[in-house]
């Protein structure tokens, strides 16, 4: 198993962050490690389905394996050999919230990808945590 995660604290309530955060189709306007995200069904719950593209990788579509609203939700995707768990959670603060950003890779070819996995996986939990910031920031 390999996981990378990131965490960030961020301005406003975490019904804000909420908002910007379970909105997957708007993901794209905001963050620029979305090219597209579609739901394949509505509303976003367990077993939900999201097909997304992102820049240098391949369609790829996501179902929900847990959700908690306002406070944390998971999906993952399969390819042969590897599943990718995505993890996105809500701590509130008194005055702020911190945002959780998790990547799980498993399966056999994970130890194998760990090199290729790693740099892009910090990369865009980066980049997804400073663009929902600004989102974040914007909005206030």
């Amino acid at each position: 198993m390999q996981t990378y995660s990131m965490s960030a604290r961020m301005p406003g309530s975490p019904v804000a962050a909420w908002r910007w955060l379970s909105d997957v189709e708007r993901w794209p306007e905001w963050c620029p490690t979305f090219d597209a995200v579609k739901l394949l069904d509505h509303p976003m719950k367990v077993g939900a389905r999201a097909r997304i593209l992102q820049p240098g990788m391949r369609p790829t579509t996501w179902v929900v394996d847990l959700w908690e609203p306002s406070r944390r939700f998971r999906w993952s995707a399969r390819h042969p050999g590897i599943r990718v768990s995505g993890d996105h959670e809500l701590i509130a603060n008194a005055t702020d919230v911190t945002v959780t950003l998790t990547l799980t890779y498993t399966g056999l070819l994970a130890p194998l990808m760990r090199k290729m996995l790693e740099r892009r996986s910090h990369e865009y939990l980066s980049r997804e945590l400073d663009a929902l910031q600004e989102v974040i920031r914007s909005q206030e």
